[in-house]
């Protein structure tokens, strides 16, 4: 299958990195600086059979995001902020970025089976009465960032 995965410089994002092309995924991964990748990465993109290669853009570079998703099977979106000044910030990156990523899909990507986001239980909420959160309960979050991610 082939994949196309952002946030790949980031803690998650190398990991599912690592598991998909280990799992025997090609890999297209989306990277603004190259030069901040894992060092557990760098093998995996210069064995002869390497099954992960970069693409150098952001989340608001339509051109590098379509050439990303091209031929992409599945899209895993990771990236996302978890750090900033404004509210404005964390929509224009998590909700906006989602949304990017998403249309580059669409266009250059018709073979597409999945479109995978990974969020963060700061998007649902706190707990309800002790129990773990569903994906039928009303979010409920109580920080900028989480709002960002609904």
């Amino acid at each position: 299958m082939r994949v196309f995965l952002t946030g790949v410089t980031g803690f998650l994002g190398s990991h599912v990195a690592e598991a998909l092309c280990a799992a025997g995924h090609d890999v297209t991964a989306l990277a603004r600086n190259p030069s901040a990748l894992h060092p557990e990465i760098a093998p995996l993109l210069t064995k002869t059979s390497a099954r992960l290669t970069l693409v150098r853009g952001s989340l608001f570079d339509a051109p590098s995001l379509r050439a990303g998703c091209e031929g992409a099977d599945a899209v895993v979106h990771v990236a996302g902020l978890i750090q900033a000044r404004t509210e404005a910030d964390y929509r224009k990156v998590n909700a906006q970025g989602t949304h990017e990523v998403l249309s580059a899909a669409l266009a250059a990507a018709p073979r597409l089976q999945r479109f995978v986001q990974i969020s963060s239980q700061a998007a649902g909420g706190p707990a309800v009465d002790g129990r773990p959160r569903t994906g039928e309960d009303t979010a409920r979050p109580v920080s900028a960032y989480g709002r960002s991610d609904v």
